[in-house]
């Protein structure tokens, strides 16, 4: 009698891990989802996260100190409607003038310049540059994976 217990659970247990394992994998892979400033509990725009800037390497202003500058190493990435597939396209065919238009901003800054501005003007002074140059659409914020000033 115990024996056809046991054997009856461990069926229902095999049974339920093969149709809870089938469940999840049949779910649609989720997107990256970035909350943009701004948002509210009644906004339902759903926000992608656009990376493919990757990581840029660039040297700052000379400064009487640095003659040369110092070199800093960004990550930005900006987020975008999700469904928006066309602007996608659109930034995906202008990245190398984005990557231009950041390594150029930080090239005419010395470091001490960039800490006073702080990091909202800097993002808005960028959004704003990158925004003249987009048709279809305009990134909603920008953010930085990775911000680092190497002395």
């Amino acid at each position: 009698m115990l024996n056809k217990i046991l054997v009856t659970v461990l069926l229902f247990l095999m049974l339920f891990v093969g149709i809870t394992t089938v469940a999840v994998k049949k779910r649609p892979p989720q997107k990256t989802i970035v909350t943009a400033q701004g948002y509210s509990e009644t906004d339902n725009t759903v926000y992608s996260a656009y990376k493919k800037i990757g990581k840029l390497r660039t040297v700052t202003a000379s400064d009487q100190k640095n003659k040369r500058g110092v070199t800093i190493i960004i990550q930005p990435y900006f987020a975008y409607t999700a469904e928006d597939t066309e602007f996608y396209e659109e930034l995906s065919r202008k990245n190398p003038e984005i990557k231009n238009i950041i390594i150029d901003y930080f090239k005419a800054y010395t470091k001490n310049q960039l800490i006073a501005m702080g990091e909202i003007t800097i993002k808005n002074d960028l959004l704003q540059k990158i925004n003249e140059q987009l048709v279809l659409n305009k990134i909603q914020n920008i953010y930085f994976s990775e911000f680092t000033y190497l002395e």
